[in-house]
C-alpha cells in the first residue's frame, strides 16, 4: 500500500490548485489588455492620418484660392515622395 501524502505535500498540492487558474486567468487579463490597446492605438492613427490629409487638402484649396485672387502664392506646397520619408 503506498504512502499517504504528508501535510506540506497537501498545502503544495493546494497551492498549484489554486494560483494555476489564477495565473492563467492574469495572462490572459494582460493579453487582452494588451490587444485592447493594440486597437485603441490604430484607431488613433487612422483619425490622426484622416485629420492630417483633411488639413493638407484645407491648405491646399487656400493656396489654390490665394493664388487665383492675387495670382502669387505665398506658400509653397511640397508633396513628399515615398522615398524620402525616414524610418524613425
Amino acid at each position: 500500500m503506498p504512502a499517504a501524502f504528508t501535510l506540506e505535500a497537501w498545502l503544495f498540492l493546494g497551492a498549484l490548485i489554486i494560483l494555476g487558474p489564477l495565473c492563467l486567468l492574469y495572462t490572459l487579463a494582460v493579453h487582452q489588455t494588451n490587444n485592447q490597446a493594440v486597437h485603441d492605438l490604430k484607431l488613433r492613427v487612422g483619425q490622426l492620418k484622416s485629420d492630417y490629409s483633411r488639413r493638407v487638402r484645407e491648405a491646399r484649396e487656400a493656396a489654390n484660392a490665394l493664388y487665383e485672387e492675387t495670382g502669387e502664392a505665398e506658400v509653397d506646397i511640397v508633396e513628399d515622395q515615398p522615398g524620402e520619408r525616414k524610418a524613425a
